[in-house]
C-alpha cells in the first residue's frame, strides 16, 4: 500500500500555522552529540520532505528519536508527526528563523523498504513564501494539496499566537534556550514552586525561591535572589501560565537542580513576568514512574522516586526553632498507603507542611519525593523540587480512589 505524503504541510508549518499529523519522508539525518557524554541528551537534525518542498531545520530529541525502534531513522523514511511545535531563533543574518521541533512521531515506512525519495522537492528557503503570505490562505492551499480530508490542516492557535492583553509575538520553545541567546520570550506554565528560602552567613543574609516551569517542548527550573523574591514570589501561581522574559541562562548545577534541563534561569532586575489569560498548554508531559511502597524499603537512601498513594492518617502541624540558624520551622507527617498494603511515612516541610488537609484521605501523588534512612528503616520527605499534587486527575489516582 502506498503512502501519501502531506503534499504543502511543512510550507504551512514553517510560517507558523498547524497541521494534524503531517505525512513527510526523511531525505537525511545528523545526530549532534551534545558534549556531555549522556547520549540521551544528544539531539538530531533532521531533512525532512513533504514531496513539494525540503526543511533542513527540524530538530528531535533522543528520547523522541528512539521511539522509531531499535534501527533508528533510516534515509527515505517515511513518518508521521503526531506532536510538534515551532520555535523561532536567531539565524547569522540577524533575521528570524522558525525550527520545527518534534515531539513524538511514528514510522509508517523504513527507507531502507523505500530505497528512494518521493517527489521531486524544493528547499523551503527557495519558494515564494514569507511573512506577507496570508497564513489562512496557505492552509486552504495546503488542504487542496494534502490528498487526505483526515490530514488537512487545523486552522488553531499557532506557537506564536497573541494570548491574552499581550500584543502579538514570536515565542520559543524551552528547548531552544540556552547562554548564547538572551533576546527570547517563552510561554510556559509553572509545574512547581518552592518556599522562600533564608539564610545568614559572613557574607550577610538572603532570601530565594524557585519554581520549575514547562512548554510542550521542556522543563526548566527558574531561580530569584535577594529583593526578586519580593518582587515576584507572589505573582508566580502553580499552574498558571506566562510569558516570561529578559533573565539569565546559566549551566545548571546538579547538586541543587533535579529538572531534566542542561541549562537553568535565573531571573534579573529587569526580568518580565506576565500572566497570559485565554492562552492553554494542555499537552505538557509529566512523565512519572512510580514506585510502588512496598519496593522503597529495597531503594538507597537520598534516592528521588515518584510515588503515589492514599493519606492513610496525618499528624498535627509541628513548629519548632533550628538550633543552628534560629529559623522557625513547620512539618507534618502523612501516613501514605497503596495498593501493596504498605504504608510508608511522607515528611511535608514549610508550606506544604502547613497548608495541607488530610480530611477524606485524599491520595497524594508525588515527584521527586526524597527517600531517608534511619535505624534501618525508610520514609519520605519532600524537598525544595518536588511536585506535590492532592487527588491529581490521574488514571492511578482513580485506582486508588477506587480500591
Amino acid at each position: 500500500m502506498s503512502i501519501e505524503l502531506s503534499k504543502g504541510a511543512l510550507a504551512t508549518i514553517m510560517q507558523g500555522g498547524d497541521y494534524i499529523e503531517p505525512i513527510v519522508q526523511v531525505l537525511s539525518i545528523k545526530r549532534m552529540n551534545s558534549g556531555t557524554g549522556q547520549p540521551d541528551k544528544d539531539k538530531f537534525r533532521a531533512l525532512l520532505s513533504d514531496g513539494q518542498c525540503t526543511v533542513s531545520f527540524a530538530m528531535m530529541t533522543a528520547p523522541v528519536y528512539a521511539r522509531a525502534g531499535e534501527n533508528g531513522l533510516s534515509k527515505f523514511s517515511i513518518i508521521k508527526i503526531v506532536r510538534f511545535i515551532t520555535s523561532v531563533i536567531n539565524n547569522t543574518e540577524g533575521k528570524d528563523s522558525r525550527v520545527l521541533l518534534i515531539l513524538d512521531l511514528t514510522v509508517l515506512k523504513d527507507g531502507n523498504e523505500l530505497g528512494e525519495k518521493i517527489g521531486n522537492p524544493v528547499s523551503y528557503s527557495q519558494l515564494n513564501v514569507g511573512p506577507s503570505t496570508n497564513y489562512h490562505q496557505s492552509s486552504a492551499n495546503a488542504i487542496q494539496t494534502a490528498g487526505s480530508p483526515s490530514k488537512k490542516p487545523r486552522l488553531s492557535v499557532p506557537f506564536n499566537a497573541n494570548c491574552g492583553t499581550s500584543s502579538s509575538r514570536a515565542v520559543y520553545a524551552i528547548s531552544s534556550l540556552s547562554p548564547f541567546h538572551n533576546k527570547w520570550i517563552i510561554r510556559a506554565k509553572v509545574i512547581n514552586k518552592s518556599d522562600i528560602r533564608k539564610w545568614e552567613n559572613s557574607k550577610g543574609v538572603g532570601q530565594l525561591f524557585s519554581f520549575e516551569i514547562a512548554d510542550e517542548s521542556s522543563e526548566i527550573k527558574c531561580t530569584a535572589f535577594k529583593e526578586l523574591v519580593d518582587q515576584f514570589y507572589d505573582v508566580v501561581q502553580v499552574d498558571k501560565i506566562y510569558y516570561i522574559s529578559k533573565c539569565q541562562i546559566k549551566i545548571a548545577s546538579k547538586q541543587f537542580n533535579t529538572v531534566k534541563n542542561d541549562y537553568e534561569i535565573y531571573l534579573t532586575p529587569d526580568t518580565v513576568i506576565e500572566e497570559c489569560f485565554m492562552c492553554d498548554l494542555p499537552q505538557i508531559p509529566t512523565n512519572f514512574n512510580f514506585v510502588e511502597i512496598r519496593r522503597i524499603a529495597d531503594l538507597h537512601a537520598n534516592e528521588l522516586i515518584d510515588v503515589i498513594g492514599v493519606a492513610k492518617s496525618t499528624s498535627d502541624l509541628q513548629i519548632f526553632t533550628a538550633k543552628s540558624s534560629g529559623r522557625e520551622i513547620k512539618k507534618r507527617d502523612v501516613q501514605l498507603v497503596d495498593q501493596s498494603k504498605t504504608v510508608v511515612t511522607l515528611t511535608l516541610w514549610g508550606g506544604q507542611a502547613e497548608n495541607f488537609n488530610g480530611n477524606g484521605n485524599p491520595v497524594i501523588s508525588l515527584k521527586n519525593a526524597k527517600i531517608h534512612e534511619f535505624l534501618g528503616g525508610k520514609s519520605l520527605s519532600t524537598i525544595s523540587s518536588t511536585q506535590m499534587r492532592i487527588n491529581p486527575e490521574t488514571k492511578e489516582a482513580f485506582l486508588l480512589k477506587a480500591w
